[in-house]
């Protein structure tokens, strides 16, 4: 079922600029994907028009280093970062991988020298290299959540079918090669092993990297901080479990976001303030207030995780019962997604890590469901201009 899952997901999204045609059966109309057509085209090819033309304006909107963007794309060999050379609304660890995937497509694909018209000639083999890079790295993370929801389904003392149900739901196959949501997962879902375990340095370690990689995962990663601090003032627990997960926490979380900081501020103000500037996406807000560009819709959002998070911190958390600790981080990753102004379909992915260990049967059911509807979300956007002409 891993397999498939990874085959299909990446079947689904290959590029058409890889074979200048699209796959057998059309990748089923998903051809889109973050890694692809949001992040990499608008800042390695978008820079540049049909005739190999570097256009500075476009350039403006993408890149802090213009001179570095101009001498890749129309004359030498380069291997430019994000945060420093051009801007990527990502978190530290996927600007890591980012950096990783894009470099090594460059140098593989390009000579030392060329011309802007022969840039685009290379660009399909950078968009190829690129995308199975990063379909092997999204492909490891995933089979590394797999692993450790494994582990958990052991100490809970469930069936197996539920990391296959895991791995064969719609939205799982639709995301997976789509963005990064499967890194933060992985990593929450090895965190929640851990505390299991009362591994605290390694949780910590953990859950800090989960929030490098999104910041979905950071209610809980405060709510278990908020816990220990609180178990340790009233001698619940030794002092040392507070201290090495808030150690842990440093090492994964804020050392990254540090680095970032005062490497590239600027870059790192850019993401924030353009995370700011998001409105509402799918948001709950939007049926009552009947516009995604409402002020309120954020208003709201902030005032209904706020709350929600308090309610999460108010949990005194039964770290020896596994089931409620489940329970507690779907509740936290719910709060953190579904209350949000902007909910992107691909977190379900985060939420369905878990789900499928914190559950009843009858409960998942449900939750199948809903990702099903989830998945439609997005297959009707991509098939929205068809059905549009069909009606």
């Amino acid at each position: 079922f891993v397999a498939l899952a990874i085959s299909l997901s990446i079947y689904i999204h290959i590029p058409r600029s890889i074979s200048g045609e699209q796959p057998i059966l059309n990748n089923f109309g998903f051809e889109y994907s973050d890694i692809v057509y949001t992040y990499l085209n608008p800042v390695f090819r978008d820079v540049l028009n049909d005739e190999g033309a570097f256009n500075v304006f476009k350039a403006q909107n993408t890149w802090f280093n213009i001179d570095v963007a101009q001498r890749l794309t129309t004359s030498e060999k380069l291997c430019p970062l994000p945060y420093r050379d051009y801007r990527f609304d990502q978190p530290p660890l996927v600007g890591a991988i980012w950096a990783v995937s894009t470099c090594i497509s460059i140098q593989i694909a390009l000579p030392n020298r060329y011309t802007g018209l022969e840039y685009l000639q290379f660009y399909p083999r950078i968009v190829e290299i690129h995308y199975y890079v990063h379909s092997v790295i999204l492909s490891a993370f995933f089979i590394m959540t797999v692993v450790y929801a494994y582990k958990l389904a052991r100490i809970l003392g469930l069936r197996l079918y539920r990391i296959a149900v895991f791995a064969v739901l719609p939205s799982t196959v639709l995301y997976l090669i789509y963005s990064w949501d499967i890194v933060a997962a992985a990593f929450t879902v090895m965190a929640l092993y851990y505390l299991a375990k009362n591994r605290y340095h390694a949780a910590g370690i953990a859950l800090g990297l989960a929030v490098t990689s999104g910041l979905t995962p950071l209610i809980l990663a405060i709510a278990v901080l908020y816990d220990l601090l609180q178990k340790a003032k009233h001698n619940v627990y030794h002092r040392k479990f507070l201290q090495r997960y808030a150690l842990g926490t440093v090492l994964g979380c804020v050392v990254p976001y540090a680095i970032v900081a005062a490497l590239a501020h600027n870059a790192l103000a850019h993401w924030l303030n353009s995370y700011l500037q998001i409105t509402c996406e799918n948001c709950l807000y939007m049926y009552f207030l009947k516009s995604n560009a409402d002020i309120y819709n954020r208003i709201y959002g902030v005032i209904a995780m706020v709350t929600g998070a308090l309610v999460i911190l108010s949990i005194d958390i039964d770290y020896k019962n596994t089931r409620n600790l489940m329970l507690m981080s779907l509740a936290s990753l719910l709060i953190a997604t579904s209350l949000n102004y902007v909910f992107k379909p691909q977190s379900m992915l985060m939420i369905s890590s878990l789900a499928v260990l914190a559950l009843d049967v009858r409960q998942l059911i449900f939750f199948a469901i809903a990702d099903a509807a989830n998945f439609g979300i997005m297959s009707l956007f991509f098939k929205e201009a068809e059905i549009r002409d069909w009606l």
